[in-house]
């Protein structure tokens, strides 16, 4: 190629630095924008964490705290994870207050009301863990045991304004679904094996023990909790024991040991002692040992010793 021809250039041509530099400006105003709005939220969360902090030092009393709870999830107490509101805390303190103080029992009602609520959230993580349902017709047992002490639904209504200032619904949730929930749970509880297998192998080694050794049979019996042993005179008419226990008490023989049986609320055997039939009616002497079953409350009282708290609340 002659030094005299002209080499064409390949490509786009460079872009002049002061249109690079105009290109560039809005980029840099939008960041500065963006650096700004930055700055003023956390601002805003910083302004809101010192205000909600401040609330928390208000008893719960104040005017100021209950209105804001009202609008805002502001949490009362933490189980295990999951939150407590404190618009909930705030409305069934007011509820028990306002009973405690027509009957002149005032004090530690706060606590209590705390307590309840800790024990309603482990009570539903224990409900949600072995499929517990509430049905419509537990729900409904529950109220009608309200129910039924007025002559009327205004009356019952008017009642529980009277004596918590709460609506129906108000007392329903509070009250009604924790007893209901309860209910069904303790129902449930005693009927697993599972939580059950303490008191069983109890009840199975207590059994094979005084198999073995059947002379120690009273002392036994009235050393294990829960156990009754009746008064030697005393006959019982088999209709008057358990429904499980009658078909095995009439098979069992005299000085012999029943198996052991399972009933609502605890394990237990007999050992018959004598039998008699008076105008056609079967009666049994018996001693009997008797082990308690684990209740929702057994379960209740574990969970309390392992859960994770944390409180909002003022001291």
């Amino acid at each position: 190629m002659r030094p005299s021809e002209r080499v064409e250039r390949v490509g786009p041509e460079p872009i002049p630095e002061e249109l690079y530099a105009s290109r560039q400006l809005p980029v840099r105003q939008a960041m500065v924008w963006v650096g700004r709005v930055v700055v003023a939220m956390a601002i805003v969360f910083v302004l809101i964490g010192v205000f909600v902090m401040s609330l928390y030092r208000l008893p719960a009393s104040e005017p100021l705290l209950r209105v804001v709870s009202r609008f805002a999830p502001i949490p009362a107490m933490r189980v295990d994870g999951k939150t407590v509101l404190y618009r909930d805390y705030v409305a069934m303190l007011d509820g028990w207050n306002e009973l405690s103080g027509q009957h002149g029992s005032e004090g530690f009602v706060e606590e209590r009301v705390q307590d309840r609520l800790v024990q309603n959230v482990l009570l539903e993580a224990l409900q949600k863990e072995m499929g517990v349902r509430v049905t419509v017709e537990q729900r409904d047992t529950v109220r009608n045991t309200f129910l039924q002490q007025y002559a009327s639904e205004a009356d019952y209504e008017h009642a529980l304004y009277e004596q918590f200032r709460w609506t129906e619904e108000e007392f329903a949730q509070y009250v009604v679904e924790p007893l209901a929930r309860l209910q069904a749970l303790d129902a449930a509880v005693l009927a697993d094996t599972d939580l059950q297998a303490r008191p069983r192998q109890v009840i199975d080694d207590l059994h094979r023990d005084v198999t073995a050794s059947p002379d120690t049979f009273a002392e036994l019996a009235m050393s294990v909790a829960e156990s009754t042993v009746p008064d030697e005179s005393v006959f019982l008419a088999v209709a008057d024991y358990p429904e499980p226990a009658r078909v095995v008490l009439m098979e069992t023989t005299v000085d012999a040991l029943t198996s052991v049986i399972e009933l609502e609320r605890q394990f237990v055997f007999y050992r018959v002692d004598d039998k008699e039939r008076r105008s056609g009616d079967w009666y049994v002497q018996t001693h009997v040992v008797a082990v308690p079953k684990r209740d929702v409350y057994d379960v209740l009282e574990e969970r309390l010793a392992t859960a994770t708290i944390r409180s909002y609340l003022p001291e």
